[in-house]
Protein backbone atom coordinates (compact mmCIF):
# COMPACT_ATOMS: atom_id res chain seq x y z
CA UNK A 1 0.00 0.00 0.00
CA UNK A 2 1.72 3.29 -1.00
CA UNK A 3 0.78 6.44 1.61
CA UNK A 4 0.03 9.48 -0.51
CA UNK A 5 0.72 12.86 0.64
CA UNK A 6 -3.06 13.88 1.84
CA UNK A 7 -3.03 9.94 4.10
CA UNK A 8 0.01 11.43 5.33
CA UNK A 9 -1.00 14.97 6.43
CA UNK A 10 -4.51 13.24 7.51
CA UNK A 11 -2.77 10.77 9.55
CA UNK A 12 -0.33 13.49 10.95
CA UNK A 13 -3.32 15.43 12.42
CA UNK A 14 -5.25 12.51 13.72
CA UNK A 15 -1.80 11.70 15.29
CA UNK A 16 -1.60 15.34 16.66
CA UNK A 17 -5.09 14.97 18.15
CA UNK A 18 -4.25 11.64 20.19
CA UNK A 19 -1.48 13.20 21.93
CA UNK A 20 -2.94 16.53 22.58
CA UNK A 21 -6.05 14.79 23.96
CA UNK A 22 -3.82 12.32 26.32
CA UNK A 23 -1.53 15.45 27.48
CA UNK A 24 -4.79 17.41 28.45
CA UNK A 25 -6.06 14.46 30.67
CA UNK A 26 -2.31 14.10 32.09
CA UNK A 27 -2.41 18.54 33.04
CA UNK A 28 -6.07 17.93 34.02
CA UNK A 29 -4.86 14.96 36.63
CA UNK A 30 -1.86 17.10 37.55
CA UNK A 31 -4.43 19.95 38.63
CA UNK A 32 -6.65 17.41 40.11
CA UNK A 33 -3.85 16.17 42.43
CA UNK A 34 -2.43 19.47 43.31
CA UNK A 35 -6.29 20.69 44.50
CA UNK A 36 -7.04 17.75 46.59
CA UNK A 37 -3.34 18.30 48.20
CA UNK A 38 -4.29 21.45 49.13
CA UNK A 39 -7.99 20.49 50.19
CA UNK A 40 -6.31 17.68 51.99
CA UNK A 41 -3.88 20.29 54.11
CA UNK A 42 -7.25 22.51 54.50
CA UNK A 43 -9.36 19.77 56.11
CA UNK A 44 -6.44 18.70 58.49
CA UNK A 45 -5.73 21.98 59.54
CA UNK A 46 -9.59 22.74 60.11
CA UNK A 47 -9.59 19.52 62.24
CA UNK A 48 -7.00 20.45 64.63
CA UNK A 49 -7.93 23.87 65.00
CA UNK A 50 -11.26 22.49 65.72
CA UNK A 51 -10.74 19.92 67.90
CA UNK A 52 -7.59 19.97 68.84
CA UNK A 53 -7.20 23.25 69.74
CA UNK A 54 -3.56 23.31 70.56
CA UNK A 55 -0.44 24.60 68.87
CA UNK A 56 1.11 21.43 68.92
CA UNK A 57 0.26 17.62 68.62
CA UNK A 58 1.68 14.26 67.89
CA UNK A 59 0.93 12.89 64.68
CA UNK A 60 1.85 9.76 62.90
CA UNK A 61 3.83 10.48 58.82
CA UNK A 62 1.59 7.78 57.32
CA UNK A 63 -1.54 8.25 56.11
CA UNK A 64 -2.73 4.97 55.98
CA UNK A 65 -5.38 4.39 57.67
CA UNK A 66 -8.10 3.07 55.80
CA UNK A 67 -11.93 3.20 56.49
CA UNK A 68 -13.90 0.19 57.48
CA UNK A 69 -17.09 -1.81 57.23
CA UNK A 70 -20.39 -1.22 56.53
CA UNK A 71 -20.86 2.40 57.44
CA UNK A 72 -17.75 3.15 55.29
CA UNK A 73 -19.67 1.78 52.34
CA UNK A 74 -22.74 3.49 53.01
CA UNK A 75 -20.49 6.89 53.50
CA UNK A 76 -19.09 6.22 50.17
CA UNK A 77 -22.31 5.76 48.34
CA UNK A 78 -24.25 8.57 50.68
CA UNK A 79 -21.27 11.22 49.49
CA UNK A 80 -20.51 9.34 46.37
CA UNK A 81 -17.14 9.14 46.79
CA UNK A 82 -14.29 9.04 44.21
CA UNK A 83 -12.75 5.56 44.91
CA UNK A 84 -13.30 2.34 46.76
CA UNK A 85 -11.82 3.35 50.41
CA UNK A 86 -13.05 0.32 51.95
CA UNK A 87 -10.84 -2.16 50.06
CA UNK A 88 -7.63 -1.00 51.85
CA UNK A 89 -5.26 -2.84 48.75
CA UNK A 90 -6.81 0.46 46.69
CA UNK A 91 -6.14 2.80 49.59
CA UNK A 92 -2.67 5.06 48.87
CA UNK A 93 -0.40 4.26 51.47
CA UNK A 94 2.23 5.89 50.09
CA UNK A 95 1.63 9.60 51.18
CA UNK A 96 3.64 10.60 53.91
CA UNK A 97 2.36 13.71 56.02
CA UNK A 98 4.80 16.43 55.74
CA UNK A 99 5.78 19.74 58.02
CA UNK A 100 4.76 22.11 55.24
CA UNK A 101 1.07 20.13 55.43
CA UNK A 102 0.38 20.45 59.45
CA UNK A 103 3.09 22.96 60.16
CA UNK A 104 2.50 22.29 64.06
CA UNK A 105 2.98 18.38 64.48
CA UNK A 106 5.14 17.10 65.69
CA UNK A 107 5.60 14.44 62.87
CA UNK A 108 6.37 10.77 63.92
CA UNK A 109 8.17 7.85 61.91
CA UNK A 110 6.95 5.01 61.60
CA UNK A 111 9.39 3.71 63.75
CA UNK A 112 8.62 6.28 66.53
CA UNK A 113 5.27 5.11 66.54
CA UNK A 114 5.88 1.44 66.62
CA UNK A 115 7.66 2.72 70.07
CA UNK A 116 4.78 4.51 71.06
CA UNK A 117 2.36 1.81 70.55
CA UNK A 118 4.27 -1.18 71.79
CA UNK A 119 5.29 -2.65 68.92
CA UNK A 120 8.71 -2.56 70.03
CA UNK A 121 7.70 -4.03 73.17
CA UNK A 122 10.83 -3.45 75.01
CA UNK A 123 10.99 0.19 74.45
CA UNK A 124 7.93 0.32 74.77
CA UNK A 125 8.84 0.04 78.81
CA UNK A 126 10.93 2.55 78.60
CA UNK A 127 8.45 5.38 76.93
CA UNK A 128 5.15 4.19 79.28
CA UNK A 129 5.43 6.74 81.79
CA UNK A 130 6.17 9.47 79.31
CA UNK A 131 3.08 11.94 79.17
CA UNK A 132 3.73 12.00 75.57
CA UNK A 133 2.30 8.51 74.84
CA UNK A 134 -0.07 9.56 72.43
CA UNK A 135 -0.44 10.38 68.98
CA UNK A 136 -3.06 10.81 66.13
CA UNK A 137 -2.81 9.80 62.73
CA UNK A 138 -4.82 11.07 59.51
CA UNK A 139 -5.94 9.09 56.37
CA UNK A 140 -5.84 10.85 53.57
CA UNK A 141 -8.77 12.14 52.82
CA UNK A 142 -11.26 11.11 50.07
CA UNK A 143 -13.06 13.14 47.91
CA UNK A 144 -16.80 13.01 46.09
CA UNK A 145 -16.60 13.30 41.77
CA UNK A 146 -17.69 16.93 42.51
CA UNK A 147 -14.86 17.74 45.21
CA UNK A 148 -17.86 19.15 47.35
CA UNK A 149 -17.32 16.24 50.22
CA UNK A 150 -14.29 14.61 51.64
CA UNK A 151 -14.05 12.03 54.02
CA UNK A 152 -11.45 11.65 56.38
CA UNK A 153 -10.52 8.44 58.81
CA UNK A 154 -9.05 10.10 62.09
CA UNK A 155 -8.04 7.93 65.43
CA UNK A 156 -6.02 8.67 68.25
CA UNK A 157 -3.90 6.30 70.37
CA UNK A 158 -3.61 7.02 74.32
CA UNK A 159 -2.11 3.24 75.02
CA UNK A 160 -2.76 -0.19 74.49
CA UNK A 161 -6.09 -0.25 75.29
CA UNK A 162 -6.74 3.48 75.02
CA UNK A 163 -8.07 5.04 71.76
CA UNK A 164 -10.61 6.33 69.40
CA UNK A 165 -11.50 7.26 66.05
CA UNK A 166 -14.21 8.30 63.25
CA UNK A 167 -14.66 8.83 59.36
CA UNK A 168 -15.16 12.42 59.38
CA UNK A 169 -17.26 14.11 56.35
CA UNK A 170 -16.56 17.77 55.30
CA UNK A 171 -18.39 19.78 53.03
CA UNK A 172 -16.90 22.58 50.90
CA UNK A 173 -18.47 26.06 51.33
CA UNK A 174 -17.77 29.37 50.80
CA UNK A 175 -16.24 29.72 54.11
CA UNK A 176 -13.87 26.81 53.48
CA UNK A 177 -14.37 23.28 54.33
CA UNK A 178 -17.22 22.51 57.10
CA UNK A 179 -17.78 19.75 59.49
CA UNK A 180 -21.17 18.36 58.00
CA UNK A 181 -21.29 14.40 59.89
CA UNK A 182 -19.21 12.51 62.17
CA UNK A 183 -19.63 8.59 61.04
CA UNK A 184 -18.68 4.77 62.02
CA UNK A 185 -17.15 5.97 65.95
CA UNK A 186 -15.16 3.51 67.78
CA UNK A 187 -13.76 3.55 71.56
CA UNK A 188 -11.01 1.02 72.72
Amino acid sequence: MKLTKPSIAAMAVILYFIISCNETGNLQDTKQEKLKNSYAKDIVNTFIKQYIKSDTIRMSMSSNLPMWGQCAKETKDKYNLDIDFVDTSTYPDTVLWDSKIVPHAKLLTMKEEKVISGEDSYTHIQAIDDEKDAFYRFGRPVFSKDMKYAAIAISFYCGMQCGNGAIFIYEHTNNGWVLKEERCNYIS
